[in-house]
């Protein structure tokens, strides 16, 4: 949801002080005011390993500093503070008072101002970020770079004490049209609400419409001869919803598309013809900025998929929404996941028999259960979001895994029953004895392997006879599409390394081989795939299959130079049609 002229806007992104505090000792000074507390300048938005570059994987309490002034026209309004993202807890002061605190990552937060800021002087905002890793909070275990700091933007806005607090559209094939718009502060007879559909890329109206207000109001319309939504034609069309009054007035509007994603008989269906899913995983990491935004980098990123023959993305955890509108815009479907990784794997061990690591398993599962809410509320107007994921690369072996992974599937599809909801796994030929349970609510099986790495790293040459590695694949999908017929398989993940030290300078001929017997393999027998990774990404110099900072798996280089794979992968794909 985007708001138009009627809310003033301040950026507040830029030049900010930074200061680290290990042992948590420089707070009290900080909060006072104290001049003794040595600060440096930082723009934001900005990571930790790139505010301290000297420390680069320093983890643990750091502190960001901004003075800004308010315009006098805003004493009147409704002001708000909001934070499109911070990792992963933050605490935020506001002229030495503590306004709030969240502790979910990647996705956005807001509080309230009114009554706290100044007018006639600077303010001063402070935040105090922690990235340590907390039991029971999310991400349960980091795959990837741990990343703190104010990733994304940060901004004050203004509204009038009555305002559109939320919008979203649901959407159907014939081009039925629900807007769900939520309104909160004082309603009065006089205002009215305005709805008006349109054409996002030329503007003209579909249909609009005028209606008394309530506070929480779904207003049904059904435009004639609508486009569909499809990464082949990315048709987007826009909801705008303004209200009006003698005193008060706001206007907010949301790109949106008809689409449709749907299993029959254990295939994709989009828009009601069956449908291939095939591309990339993704991180938000570059060479630039590491883990905060960069939508220049991303851009690029995603226009060089759509121009590869993909049309599918993965994530781990929310991306930046500006992103996701251009995959609107693109044509990428998205696999929207949260930071619930490895569950019950080494890195996050639950042993039986304590109170304690009882009640952080049921904080991760209630940590994950608002994750997806967020996710969900966020995301919801963006056709390119078509898949929901509860979680990566769990033990399914473990009985308390199955029944968090089946309520998150079970929470997600009693808020969003028309998308599609699973979760990923590592074990794909499952034959533990609740076998029953362990995809009981996913639409789809997500599988990741890596077959081609397991036999490299057992035999310690390379046999360019791959041929046992194709058969696991026609095994393992065989296997699942026995079990589950009604279920498509998607392989989430599947890939090579490069810069393997058994490998020396053929690594990249190597890559471009596993992939070239993989891939044609699993399009035959799956219902996608997904390559593991777009570009190589940092990450903890500590994981036990690294010793090293970046995963080289990257079709680019963190610094996206292309490596020979990226030609071997596109050309795949292009074949496709």
């Amino acid at each position: 949801m985007n708001w138009t002229e009627h809310r003033d806007t301040l950026i507040l992104n830029g030049k900010w002080q930074f200061c680290m505090d290990p042992d948590e000792k420089k707070s009290d000074d900080i909060v006072a005011g104290n001049s003794s507390v040595a600060w440096r300048q930082v723009e934001v938005p900005c990571d930790i390993a790139h505010a301290c570059p000297e420390q680069p994987d320093y983890i643990g309490p750091c502190w960001f500093k901004k003075e800004f002034s308010l315009p006098v026209e805003m004493s009147e309004k409704r002001i708000v503070l909001r934070f499109e993202a911070i990792n992963y807890i933050a605490t935020v002061f506001l002229n030495g008072v503590c306004i709030g605190r969240n502790i979910h990552g990647f996705l956005p937060f807001e509080f309230q101002l009114t009554g706290h800021a100044l007018y006639n002087s600077p303010n001063t905002l402070l935040v105090m970020t922690d990235h340590r890793r907390k039991f029971g909070a999310l991400p349960t275990y980091f795959g990837w770079k741990n990343v703190g700091g104010i990733i994304r933007d940060v901004m004050i806005y203004a509204t009038d004490e009555t305002y559109i607090s939320g919008l979203r559209v649901q959407v159907a094939l014939d081009g039925s049209t629900a807007i769900t718009v939520n309104v909160d502060g004082p309603i009065l007879n006089d205002m009215r609400l305005s709805v008006e559909l349109m054409k996002a890329s030329t503007g003209s109206t579909l249909i609009e419409g005028v209606y008394y207000l309530q506070a929480d109001q779904t207003i049904s319309l059904c435009p004639n001869n609508v486009d569909f939504w499809s990464p082949e034609t990315p048709d987007l069309y826009k909801c705008k919803v303004s209200l009006d009054s003698q005193l008060t007035k706001d206007c907010v509007e949301t790109n949106y598309g008809y689409r449709l994603l749907e299993v029959k008989k254990g295939k994709f269906h989009l828009n009601g013809a069956p449908y291939f899913l095939k591309g990339y995983n993704y991180h938000e990491d570059n060479c630039i900025t590491g883990g905060a935004v960069y939508r220049e980098i991303s851009s690029v990123d995603l226009r060089t998929m759509k121009e590869s023959g993909a049309n599918f993305i993965r994530t781990h955890y929310p991306h930046d929404s500006h992103v996701m509108d251009l995959a609107d815009e693109l044509g990428l479907i998205w696999m929207a996941e949260i930071p619930l990784n490895a569950l019950f794997l080494p890195g996050f061990s639950v042993p039986e028999g304590t109170k304690e690591n009882e009640a952080r398993l049921n904080q991760a599962f209630n940590n994950a259960r608002d994750m997806l809410s967020l996710l969900l509320d966020r995301d919801w107007n963006h056709p390119c979001a078509c898949i929901w994921s509860v979680s990566n690369e769990s033990n399914e072996l473990e009985v308390p895994v199955i029944d968090i992974n089946n309520a998150l599937l079970q929470h997600v599809k009693a808020l969003d029953p028309d998308r599609l909801c699973m979760h990923v796994t590592m074990h794909g030929m499952c034959t533990n004895e609740n076998i029953d349970q362990v995809y009981q609510y996913d639409d789809a099986i997500c599988i990741n392997a890596y077959p081609t790495i397991g036999r490299r790293q057992h035999s310690r040459n390379f046999n360019s006879d791959l041929s046992d590695v194709q058969k696991f694949w026609r095994d393992t999908i065989s296997w699942l599409r026995l079990h589950y017929p009604d279920k498509p398989v998607i392989v989430t993940e599947f890939g090579y390394v490069t810069d393997y030290p058994y490998d020396g300078i053929l690594s990249e001929d190597i890559q471009c081989e596993s992939i070239a017997a993989e891939y044609p393999v699993i399009r035959e027998c799956a219902q996608g795939v997904m390559l593991w990774v777009y570009a190589d990404h940092a990450w903890p110099p500590d994981l036990p299959f690294a010793g090293y900072d970046l995963s080289t798996y990257g079709l680019f280089r963190r610094d996206r130079t292309p490596k020979k794979a990226y030609e071997v992968y596109k050309k795949l794909l292009l074949e496709e049609g």
